[in-house]
């Protein structure tokens, strides 16, 4: 995840620090969410 967004970063030729740190709060509340999602899924839960 967080490799993931620093690579995005470094392709990019100008890029903010703020930029940054805003895909990386996004990718942590899409972590958040599906780790929400599964434990509330018993179905999920049990994969």
């Amino acid at each position: 995840m967080i490799a993931s967004a620093i690579q995005q970063i470094v392709n990019i030729d100008r890029t903010e620090l703020k930029n940054f740190f805003s895909e990386v709060d996004k990718l942590h509340k899409t972590d958040e969410a599906v780790t929400t999602k599964i434990a509330n899924n018993p179905a999920l839960a049990k994969v």
